[in-house]
């Protein structure tokens, strides 16, 4: 059932006093969003600007009004899980919560047991982390080539596992702000498992326009991307899971007190 008053206030409260908490009601937010859940995380996200920082400094965040920003976040606003999205990751920045992304590709059908959930998403994260260590290494040296484009392309079409991971990479080169990184590889996947033609008959976009906002002068905003890697998840069967931590980011890595 709906949330009531009550509880919505009691949440702004915890909210308000526990940093914990906040961090826990962000990852729901982007938890929510994956699932297609976008009213829920709407307002969870209200609960936590209320909460957390209040329309008026949100605004001086974003640039918009706050009584805009109420009046979007209200019961009869419309917020898109692109704009929802860029607005949590523009707050954990805020708030000092990094965002981290797991991903395990599942029978949607099939129950199994979380901690088997768990472990495998350990094991297919620390590989993923190895690789894109690997590739982060080879950008530093040398930019990528138009060869090694067309192999990433190649292993994408070959292997349901780099799909899986590479989703999974766009989402976080979104919360780390690369959004340029995002597009590059979201257009290696479009192009080595979907094709523009068929991603085009699932977003409702002509080809041509697809190809061109894809392009090396193409503009896409985070919210975009956001909601076609969703779209391109659900398709693939890959279920994407957040995990979060507070982290101080000029003193990551000094020892505990």
């Amino acid at each position: 059932m709906a949330l009531t008053t009550d509880h919505s206030e009691t949440l702004q409260d915890r909210i308000r006093r526990d940093p914990a908490i906040r961090k826990h009601v962000l990852m729901g937010c982007v938890e929510h969003l994956i699932l297609g859940e976008d009213t829920v995380a709407g307002s969870r996200l209200r609960d936590y600007v209320v909460g957390a920082v209040g329309f008026e400094r949100l605004g001086a965040m974003t640039g918009e009004s706050p009584q805009r920003l109420e009046q979007r976040f209200g019961a009869e606003g419309e917020l898109r899980a692109g704009d929802l999205f860029e607005t949590i990751v523009l707050l954990a920045h805020h708030e000092g919560a990094h965002l981290e992304m797991g991903a395990y590709i599942e029978e949607f059908g099939e129950e199994s047991s979380r901690m088997r959930h768990v472990m495998r998403l350990f094991r297919k994260a620390s590989a993923w982390w190895r690789e894109y260590r690997g590739r982060w290494r080879r950008r530093r040296d040398m930019v990528l080539t138009a060869d090694h484009r067309e192999t990433a392309q190649d292993r994408i079409r070959r292997d349901p596992a780099i799909r899986k991971h590479v989703l999974m990479g766009c989402v976080e080169h979104l919360i780390l702000g690369e959004d340029v990184a995002a597009r590059i590889r979201l257009r290696d996947y479009v192009i080595g498992a979907v094709g523009f033609e068929r991603l085009g008959a699932m977003t409702g976009e002509s080809l041509q326009r697809l190809e061109q906002r894809f392009g090396a002068e193409g503009e896409l905003r985070a919210g975009n991307l956001f909601e076609t890697i969703v779209l391109l998840a659900q398709h693939e069967g890959v279920h994407l899971e957040m995990g979060a931590y507070l982290e101080k980011f000029v003193e990551a890595g000094a020892p505990d007190a």
